[in-house]
């Protein structure tokens, strides 16, 4: 008994709303409460119909059921833009969401402008050719408003699939950070290269310069010092001191208190220089 008077309460509430012609949404602010919504209308009462044509679409892309707006931007396709396909195909909208409302049949009349203002502009004065080319003209009316709803549905899905690739690349991102989380650090080339060798006042590369770390506070280390003079780099003064450019970072390495960069360098600057142990 109580399952068949709850399934009752149910049948009478669905009927309501149908007839109510209430928002299908679920959305617990009113269409009519929507900033956008309010702001089209003050946008009216200024004369300023097209930002209020903005403001309302902004309603119909962010509600799936907004009569309401579909309503004020079919006045407007009509009125203002002198689009009338587009115009019925807002009024038809309307009708489908609330079919039952009290407005419905001011609505309906408003198709039928639409389709008769369609009709002016096309050659021939279909008024003047009787019935049969009437109903032609008309079925020409609801195959172009078919054609602009299939447009706005085509325009939506290419957004929702724009969205869904961002989605993608975003996830896709995400599990490359989760399956690399830490980058392999590149060795320091002064303990890698073999062909790293000098003469002379040069640094002999060996295992003793195993001890030239990036700590710089080691005890283990050999330093050297130099002043830094003008138009020196750090590739030069690598050049000076290891006879090759490309070991510039290990200056750089034992500097960085200094340096805020590797193109951070003054004139009179005192660098300290990493060597090795047997030199």
């Amino acid at each position: 008994m109580n399952a068949f008077f709850n399934y009752t309460k149910i049948c009478f509430f669905s009927l309501f709303l149908v007839f109510t012609g209430c928002d299908q949404d679920n959305n617990p602010v009113q269409e009519t409460d929507e900033k956008q919504y309010q702001r089209g209308l003050s946008l009216l009462k200024q004369a300023r119909e097209k930002e209020a044509l903005v403001a309302f679409k902004s309603v119909i892309k962010k509600r799936e059921f907004a009569a309401q707006s579909h309503l004020e931007v079919g006045k407007l396709y009509l009125h203002l833009m002198r689009d009338p396909v587009t115009a019925r195909y807002h009024f038809q909208q309307f009708l489908e969401i609330r079919p039952k409302s009290v407005e419905s049949p001011i609505v309906r009349e408003l198709i039928k402008t639409a389709e008769k203002e369609f009709l002016k502009k096309l050659p021939g004065k279909p008024f003047k050719t009787g019935v049969n080319n009437f109903e032609l003209q008309k079925e020409n009316v609801q195959l172009a408003t078919q054609n602009s709803k299939l447009t706005l549905e085509l325009e939506k899905a290419a957004r929702t699939i724009g969205d869904l690739r961002e989605n993608i690349a975003l996830l896709n991102q995400q599990r490359s950070v989760e399956a690399n989380p830490i980058r392999s650090i590149p060795q320091n080339p002064l303990l890698t290269d073999p062909n790293f060798s000098h003469n002379n006042d040069s640094v002999a590369y060996n295992s003793d310069f195993e001890r030239v770390r990036t700590n710089q506070t080691s005890s283990q280390k050999r330093m050297t010092t130099y002043e830094v003079q003008t138009g020196d780099t750090l590739s030069r003064i690598s050049a000076k001191f290891y006879k090759n450019r490309k070991y510039y970072k290990i200056i750089y390495q034992a500097n960085q208190d200094q340096m805020k960069s590797e193109n951070d360098l003054k004139v009179g600057q005192i660098l300290r220089i990493p060597i090795p142990k047997n030199r």
